[in-house]
């Protein structure tokens, strides 16, 4: 009987074990899709701002010229 007892409490710690681990796993995937999502938004913002930045300077540059 406590062989029994011994070895359905190693399966449950066993089970234990798995699922803390496939939470660990799951955080880490959310924690990188964030940053990832975050650096989707920078670049994004990057390029509107380059863009706005070019058109100044063109646009400097076309009074400059007139």
């Amino acid at each position: 009987m406590s062989k029994l007892l011994e070895k359905a409490r190693a399966e449950h710690e066993q089970r234990k074990a798995v699922n803390e681990s496939k939470q660990k796993l799951m955080e880490r995937q959310l924690r990188l899709f964030q940053l990832v999502e975050d650096r989707r938004k920078q670049a994004e913002e990057l390029a509107k701002h380059r863009e706005e930045t070019e058109g100044k300077f063109y646009l400097s540059m076309c009074c400059l010229l007139n």
